[in-house]
This record gives C-alpha cells, sequence and structure tokens, in this order.
C-alpha cells in the first residue's frame, strides 16, 4: 500500500520527468512484492527478476494484485504477474495506466510489443509443446504475427509516401526564378 502522507500514485507522478515516473512506479511494484513474499527489503527483488523466480503462485499473485489496486487506485486484472512477468515491466504498464499522456505518440504499440515479448518469453516448455504439437494453433499464431508485421511495413510506407508527395508537391510549387535565385546563391553564380 502507498505510504501514507504520499498522496495518490497519480498526484506523486505529476510533475515528474517520464524518467523518474517510472523509477517512483518501479519501487512502488519492489515494494509491494518484497511485502507479499515477506522480503525484508525492497532490495531483495531485482527489477528484472522473473515473478515466478521469486516464487509466485496464483495467491501470491492476487495479494499483489490487491496491494498495488489499493496504492494505484485502478483495478488490475488477477493475471498482471503473468501479462508482466518482471517488476520492470509490471511498473511500466502500470506508469503507463495511472499518468498515461506522459507518452507521447506510439508508446502503446511499444508496450504492447513488449507485453506480447514478455509473454513469449515466459511460455514454459509444456506451453510451448502444447502449442508446437497443435499444428493449427502453430500456423495460426505465426500467420498473424506475419500478418502484424506486414501491416507495420504498410504504415510505415504510406507515411513515407506521404511525406515524398508533400515534398514533391512543394517542389512543384516554387517558380522558376525562385529556383534560379536559389542556384546563384547556393553555388555563388551572382
Amino acid at each position: 500500500m502507498a505510504d501514507a502522507g504520499d498522496g495518490t500514485l497519480a498526484q506523486r507522478l505529476a510533475g515528474q520527468s517520464e524518467a523518474q515516473q517510472q523509477l517512483t512506479v518501479l519501487d512502488l511494484v519492489r515494494r509491494q512484492v518484497a511485502a507479499v513474499l515477506g522480503y525484508a527489503s525492497k532490495d531483495q527483488v531485482g527489477a528484472e527478476q522473473a515473478f515466478k523466480d521469486l516464487g509466485f503462485d496464483s495467491l501470491t499473485a492476487v495479494e499483489l494484485r490487491n496491494r498495488l489496486n489499493a496504492a494505484t487506485g485502478l483495478r488490475l486484472t488477477a493475471t498482471l504477474v503473468y501479462d508482466y512477468p518482471t517488476p520492470v515491466a509490471l511498473a511500466r504498464h502500470l506508469r503507463q495506466e495511472v499518468a498515461p499522456e506522459a507518452d507521447g505518440p506510439g508508446v502503446s504499440v511499444l508496450e504492447e510489443l513488449e507485453r506480447l515479448e514478455n509473454s513469449l518469453s515466459s511460455l514454459t516448455p509444456e506451453d510451448l509443446a502444447s502449442v508446437t504439437e497443435d499444428e493449427a494453433a502453430h500456423a495460426n499464431i505465426a500467420v498473424r504475427l506475419q500478418t502484424l508485421l506486414a501491416k507495420w511495413n504498410d504504415v510505415r510506407r504510406t507515411a513515407d509516401d506521404a511525406g515524398a508527395d508533400a515534398e514533391a508537391d512543394a517542389f512543384e510549387e516554387v517558380s522558376d526564378d525562385d529556383l534560379f535565385d536559389f542556384i546563384d546563391k547556393r553555388f555563388g553564380n551572382g
């Protein structure tokens, strides 16, 4: 739970830089993890340490979720430690939920990709075996990932094309006199 007198997490994050916000939320997560697991200090919880390696089970996951709900004022899912398998990944998610206006465009896409990457990284050998044995599921996942990449490349190509069109339009608007003046000034012919 948040320390008394600290105010809400959103209030504490207000006015902080994005990096400071991340450190504040990471500190909160590490303190709550230490409390749930009975550690003497947050220093015993590594920022990149996987929750499963720390010994989390379904009961401790729910307890952490409840503590973070109270500390953040959010309504978090019980699968939080599985969706965001390290304290730093969870802190990034919580900061985005509590202070989304601090992020610029595209951050949510990057966070979703990170979440997907974390989910894939946290799959157990048993999870992988069940997916790879089911050829239809494996093919479906592969096709969806390839489709996402193709969509991203299309978005990027469309943006690049729009930029090139704008440059071409700007060039067409330049008069002959302006163009000759530019050449004379640039190459000293005058």
